[in-house]
């Protein structure tokens, strides 16, 4: 009896080891900052932007600092954030100090969209929204929070809109007017959302009024990336995540799309099978 229990307590320590282990890999990989860059076809005269998303600042273990510095390097034209700078209300200084070093970096616009998280640290909250809003704005005059608005800069036009499970604009006939916009004047359409489940409401937009790019985060990539897309199949309520748009560029029933892994991470600061990441696009 004796040697069947000590059996099982080398067992129980070697998988705790291993448990141990395999934490200590993901949270490594968590630390890991990659830089994607694609091409994209664009209008007019070309232009380079920066993608990044899912700060969730808490969660976030790879250094402000990094990030900004990666950005400088990338000197972009404009840089996108789509959503989920933090999850709880205490975190929105934190969340400032993040975008306030971005913008420091380099001297372009930084235009954001609210994710899910956002939206609901203030639901019921009016006022703490706009608040939150005007602190942001406050950091940079080039700061530009992007709420079914969109923005001419250069030879691009930049249209946001709010996160897709709180969002009740008619978004298909504010994309058709932006994409109207963008080809009168010859210029780059950029669509910014949190969640690419958004294009499941744009279908009907005609295909030459089509952003010649949607971007988004919201997935991370698939965090712990399981076999079979588990997650988002069987744990998760998004329709495109479960059809296997995870992660990178896409073309969804016409409309060409990039989710982008985001930066921060959900409950735990750990990565397998995802890089957290800053996404370069090169419109020509």
């Amino acid at each position: 009896m004796r040697e069947w229990i000590q059996m099982i307590l080398i067992g129980v320590c070697i998988l705790c080891a291993l448990i141990m282990m395999a934490c200590m890999v993901m949270m490594q990989r968590a630390r890991k900052l990659i830089a994607t860059r694609k091409e994209i076809n664009g209008s007019g005269e070309p232009c380079t932007f920066v993608l990044l998303s899912d700060i969730h600042i808490a969660n976030m273990p790879i250094p402000v600092r990094q990030i900004a510095a990666a950005v400088k390097n990338v000197n972009p034209d404009f840089i996108v954030i789509t959503g989920d700078l933090c999850n709880r209300l205490e975190e929105t200084g934190r969340a400032a100090y993040f975008v306030e070093n971005v913008a420091q970096s380099v001297q372009v616009p930084i235009f954001i969209t609210f994710g899910n998280h956002e939206n609901k640290i203030f639901e019921g909250k009016p006022d703490l929204r706009k608040a939150y809003i005007r602190e942001l704005s406050l950091l940079s005059p080039r700061i530009k929070i992007l709420e079914e608005e969109a923005v001419t800069y250069g030879n691009a036009l930049i249209g946001g809109l709010n996160d897709v499970r709180t969002n009740a604009a008619d978004v298909a006939a504010l994309v058709s007017k932006w994409g109207k916009m963008a080809q009168e004047n010859n210029l780059s359409f950029v669509l910014a959302t949190h969640n690419a489940d958004m294009l499941l409401r744009l279908e009907s937009v005609p295909a030459e009024l089509r952003p010649h790019i949607t971007v988004c985060g919201h997935t991370h990539g698939g965090q712990i990336r399981t076999p079979f897309n588990l997650e988002f199949t069987l744990l998760k309520e998004d329709r495109l995540p479960k059809e296997g748009y995870i992660y990178g560029l896409h073309d969804y029933k016409g409309f060409p799309l990039y989710v982008t892994s985001g930066l921060g991470c959900s409950l735990l600061p750990i990565r397998f099978g995802s890089f957290a990441e800053i996404a370069i696009f090169h419109l020509s």
